[in-house]
């Protein structure tokens, strides 16, 4: 199982009593849990900053209250002149209001040397729930590889990550190396993965179908599945407590959900103050002709298309072999086997998804649309290969 950044870092987000039932929380997933590299660095470079925002935000939050207050009364000015109205007895309630909110904010700015060392002990707890379960980083050369290769993914509008192209270089290809270093570790222990990030908003790792709760995007479910011939499975925070509760007793308190419900709606205000372009599959432009981004687009939905009739071909045509775990040279070698496809028909499926997959990944919007083609005639002759069940009379 494992948490993304956010989620560890909303732990100096919330208020205290919030804050140690969502410790609570992880130290009774601790079996279960692991920290992919990535998040835990981080977690590491972000949560200074963060605690000291959080100081920040608190001694400017009394000027902020002083000014709401005055900026209040004076759009009221027009009731000084009014019958009913007490002016004098209305502004002294909120003169009084503004008095205690600041007493309250410098008492609590007082505490705040108490803050930071409650901030140390949530660092120090994580450090033990998490010790012996964290990934290790990659040697200097492999890195530079992965982030060139991260780099063509989020520019060929490849999830996860495309979103990071609107960070400042540096900052960009991490969710690229959380999702690398899941597969891997995934495929290293022979076990599928539970992963849980706080914003059901991220396009680039999740989406909401109608009347559904928000899961990964089905290209991220088959890659995963592909490399590691294990399952992933994905959830937003609020769907994820509730599947805690059923399957593992672990109830989240509703008060701690509004907290981390409150920390998302405060980011997406943020957030939507710019908005990058988008292409007609929710993804940023980052190609200057809108028309090859359609091409890649389509060549992705072939893709995935030409993957689907494959295990689709195999689940009816199988030998009672379950095939949610194969990889799909694995099913390609069942249906050559039984006699589904011949030899060379099986390579150049298997040949195609490579080729496929690299003009994706590499932005080669010509190659990309030529190999499309060649996937659509192999999808309609593998459905055309599926058997239909006769009806009993």
């Amino acid at each position: 199982m494992v948490f993304d950044t956010n989620i560890l870092l909303d732990l100096f987000r919330i208020p205290q009593a919030d804050q140690q039932k969502l410790l609570t929380v992880i130290e009774k997933l601790s079996g279960k849990l692991w920290l992919p590299h990535q998040v835990g660095l981080e977690f590491l470079r972000q949560k200074d900053a963060e605690i000291e925002t959080q100081i920040r935000l608190h001694k400017s939050s009394a000027q902020t209250i002083k000014s709401s207050i005055s900026g209040l009364l004076n759009q009221l000015t027009d009731y000084k002149r009014h019958h009913w109205i007490d002016f004098p007895a209305l502004e002294a309630i909120f003169k009084d209001a503004e008095a205690k909110a600041n007493e309250d904010i410098q008492r609590r700015y007082d505490e705040k040397i108490s803050y930071e060392d409650v901030c140390r002990g949530v660092t120090d707890k994580l450090a033990n729930i998490y010790a012996g379960k964290t990934g290790l980083s990659y040697p200097a050369e492999v890195l530079s590889e992965k982030l060139a290769f991260a780099d063509r993914r989020m520019r060929a509008g490849i999830p996860p990550g495309f979103g990071d192209l609107n960070k400042s270089t540096g900052k960009q290809g991490g969710d690229v190396l959380v999702w690398l270093q899941m597969m891997e570790h995934a495929k290293e222990i022979a076990k599928p993965i539970v992963f849980v990030t706080r914003d059901s908003t991220k396009r680039d790792w999740l989406w909401q179908p109608k009347g559904r709760i928000a899961e990964l995007l089905p290209e991220l479910i088959n890659e995963f599945r592909e490399f590691t011939g294990q399952a992933i499975i994905g959830y937003d925070f609020s769907s994820f407590f509730p599947v805690l509760e059923k399957y593992l007793a672990i109830v989240a308190e509703p008060a701690l959900v509004a907290s981390l419900e409150s920390v998302r709606e405060a980011e997406r205000v943020a957030d939507s103050a710019s908005v990058a372009p988008v292409d007609d599959f929710g993804r940023p432009l980052f190609v200057a002709d809108k028309a090859a981004s359609t091409i890649l687009r389509k060549a992705r939905n072939v893709f995935l298309h030409l993957q689907s009739a494959l295990f689709a071909l195999g689940a009816v045509v199988g030998d009672g072999i379950p095939t949610t775990n194969e990889s799909t040279h694995g099913v390609i070698a069942r249906l050559v086997k039984k006699g589904i496809l011949n030899y060379t028909e099986g390579d150049d499926i298997a040949d195609l998804l490579a080729d496929l997959n690299f003009a994706i990944e590499t932005s080669d919007y010509s190659m990309a649309a030529n190999l499309a083609e060649s996937g659509r005639v192999w999808i309609n002759d593998l459905v055309g290969r599926i058997p239909i069940p006769r009806r009993r009379v």
